[in-house]
């Protein structure tokens, strides 16, 4: 029988469970967390979507836009966050969403 790795928050794993579909609604509170968490990062962070899966707090998965503040580069990042139950926001990690524009034509 195959043992499962468990989830570590803080770590470098995905999520696992039941996420929600993404939108664009994204309350004040959360976006105020977002901001919170990505203030020192290296990159500017503008959220277009959220998606949430309810845990022991909650885990918060966004898309957003991300600008470099050296240069004109720019990308479209996931921004990973946990809030507890106390209302606390912890960046788990930020990576680089993937687009593949190769659309066939006729």
């Amino acid at each position: 029988m195959k043992k499962e790795k468990p989830v570590v928050i803080g770590g470098n794993n995905d999520f696992v469970g039941a996420f929600s579909m993404f939108t664009a609604e994204i309350s004040e509170f959360d976006l105020l967390g977002f901001e919170h968490v990505v203030e020192d990062l290296d990159f500017d962070y503008e959220p277009l979507l959220i998606s949430t899966q309810v845990v022991a707090g909650e885990n918060l998965k966004f898309i957003a836009n991300a600008t470099s503040k050296k240069s004109p580069r720019w990308f479209l990042a996931e921004i990973d966050i946990f809030r507890s139950l106390k209302g606390e926001f912890s960046l788990i990690k930020v990576g680089v969403v993937e687009v593949d524009f190769n659309f066939l034509t006729k």
